[in-house]
């Protein structure tokens, strides 16, 4: 059976129509649906590309193709191409597929009017929370709460109305938005891990919201270093295509403890529209000569340097689903402050916590773990227990049976609506 999936991430097309990506979604990403479903069809935005860029990774391939939709950007190009995006709605899923949509979606929404009106059954993989996304101070835009309001209840309806739904959290996401049927607690993302045979399977992401950490080498664990009159290091990884991850209140944060005399630098890993923005603030709060700004990095070998030379892991995120950034930091054993929203409670103790949005209190708690080296040394541990949790075993169980439950689903209404014919074809 062929399973449709949607995803929110922008790919690129050359001229021999291959697809390509230059973070996320690579093709090995892809198989691991192929391990229940006989071939994979990514709903996604593509973009048309001259030749494809040396550190790109292919999409295409051995049962995965790429459904194009138009490379439409923000909620207004969409709602100009309504019809147009309505129309590749109905030709996208045919009558005997299996549908899987990542939401928060804008056109996933359009998958899944089509499935409840039709009573077919489709899954859900809940990313994000669009309740935290849509807050004041969060996303700027005029119809911010309209958008916030008809979000939270599409995705509360879908929930209700799919017949597998796997959400990224273990608690936070489920109780937000509860289902009715199957559900399970799953990262939604594989991550590579740092052994050669991972580097070489697959690409590395900043942008996903969860994360599959496999097993990694003692050799490759972060050490934590007295600072001994040295300047600490604080990285921080994320989009800067919106200001969910909290950049802002960071870089303001950094300033505060530069002027009560913390001598610390700050390396942040990622790219957007918000890039100019942040460094504008940089300058403003007088601290550009100690953020350096990487842009978006791809390959362990660029990001695992950062995070082995670093000092402290800190992601100011405004909104979170499970942050994948996060799981990888504290799989080395680095340690790691974080806001209290979204899922990252879940990775994280109390006193590793601060609100979001305060960069006074987040800058006491950055200033508190690095003059404290043997706290350090704790998190650290404490941090790469936790990250266990996100064994490749477990989640690829955990996946499998969520697979496997939405294609007998949807064998059951294939064989309910066409009779003999289809369960001969799927028995």
């Amino acid at each position: 059976m062929k399973l449709v999936v949607t995803c929110e991430h922008r790919f690129s097309r050359t001229p021999d129509g291959v697809v390509w990506t230059n973070a996320a979604f690579c093709h090995s990403f892809w198989q691991r649906y192929l391990s229940v479903f006989e071939e994979v069809s990514i709903l996604a935005r593509v973009c048309e590309a001259t030749a494809a860029s040396p550190d790109w990774a292919r999409v295409t391939g051995p049962g995965v193709s790429v459904f194009p939709l138009p490379g439409y950007s923000g909620i207004w190009a969409f709602l100009t191409r309504y019809r147009e995006m309505e129309r590749l709605a109905r030709e996208a899923v045919g009558p005997a597929d299996a549908v899987l949509l990542k939401t928060p979606s804008h056109f996933a929404h359009l998958i899944s009017n089509r499935m409840i009106r039709e009573r077919r059954p489709f899954g859900l993989e809940v990313c994000g929370d669009p309740d935290g996304v849509f807050a004041p101070h969060v996303t700027a835009h005029p119809l911010r709460p309209i958008i916030r309001y008809w979000s939270i209840r599409t995705l509360r309806r879908q929930c209700e109305s799919a017949a597998a739904v796997a959400y990224v959290t273990e608690h936070f996401l489920q109780n937000k938005y509860p289902a009715f049927s199957y559900t399970a607690d799953i990262s939604d993302v594989e991550a590579p891990g740092f052994g050669e045979e991972d580097q070489s399977r697959n690409g590395w992401s900043i942008s996903a919201p969860s994360v599959e950490i496999p097993d990694v080498s003692t050799c490759l664990l972060h050490t934590p270093r007295p600072l001994d009159g040295r300047r600490a290091v604080v990285v921080s990884v994320g989009s800067m295509e919106q200001l969910y991850k909290g950049f802002d209140v960071l870089i303001e944060a950094l300033a505060i403890c530069r002027r009560e005399g913390a001598d610390v630098c700050l390396e942040l890993v990622g790219d957007g529209r918000f890039r100019v923005n942040l460094e504008s603030l940089a300058a403003k709060c007088g601290v550009s000569s100690f953020v350096r700004f990487h842009g978006a990095l791809s390959g362990p070998d660029k990001i695992l340097p950062l995070l082995q030379q670093a000092d402290l892991f800190v992601l100011a995120s405004r909104t979170e689903g499970l942050p994948r950034a996060m799981v990888e930091a504290m799989a080395i054993g680095l340690p790691c402050i974080g806001t209290s929203v979204g899922g990252i409670p879940e990775l994280l103790t109390p006193p590793n916590l601060v609100p979001s949005g305060d960069p006074v209190l987040l800058a006491q708690a950055i200033s508190s773990a690095l003059s404290d080296p043997t706290r350090r040394k704790a998190m650290g541990a404490a941090n790469r227990e936790q990250s266990q949790r996100f064994s490749p075993v477990l989640l690829r169980g955990k996946r499998e049976m969520f697979y496997r439950q939405l294609l007998h689903s949807t064998e059951r209404y294939l064989q309910s609506k066409h009779g003999v014919f289809v369960e001969s074809q799927f028995q």
